[in-house]
């Protein structure tokens, strides 16, 4: 995830690789969810991603995949699928690192999502909005974005998620 909350683990992570203690080298990384549509200098979730931590370690460019947000209307259910099929293909996720969101959002999965939702179009709130706005500094955000379901992350092996601040403590409370 590309959420200011997962910074610290992506600073540890940079670090470990600096001291040459790990390396990136054989890893694959899936990106959970990206804007829909990106708008021009507007905030991208691989953009910040890659400014907070893939272009400081070694993970080979051919080893990161995004959510392509060029898919047309007509192509997303397809598309969705597709994207799926290819972390299938990969062997599945092994460790999926993500922020809960201030209403306890998990990639783009609002609270009431069901657990066996797959990667899909959603429409963004006014709450995730005004976040994404103040979070990635920008006057105009999207208003949908593609992401991957709740089943799609609990099939993972590891599921690592990390809020921090007191706004955040009810909804981690909660969960």
């Amino acid at each position: 995830g590309a959420g200011r909350s997962t910074h610290s683990v992506y600073a540890s992570l940079i670090d470990m690789f600096e001291k040459g203690e790990i390396s990136f080298d054989r890893v694959t990384v899936f990106n959970l969810s990206e804007f829909f549509p990106l708008l021009p200098d507007g905030p991208s979730t691989l953009a910040r991603l890659r400014e907070v931590f893939l272009d400081k370690v070694n993970v080979r460019p051919e080893n990161i995949h995004s959510i392509n947000p060029a898919v047309t209307m007509e192509d997303m259910f397809e598309y969705c699928k597709e994207y799926e099929r290819k972390i299938s293909d990969c062997g599945g996720l092994d460790l999926t690192v993500c922020e809960i969101g201030p209403g306890g959002t998990l990639a783009f999965n609002e609270p009431g999502s069901l657990s066996t939702s797959l990667c899909r179009l959603v429409l963004l709130s006014a709450e995730a909005r005004h976040t994404i706005q103040s979070s990635y500094k920008c006057d105009e955000c999207p208003t949908t974005a593609i992401t991957l379901g709740l089943a799609n992350i609990l099939g993972s092996t590891r599921v690592m998620c990390m809020a921090w601040g007191e706004n955040r403590s009810k909804v981690v409370q909660e969960a």
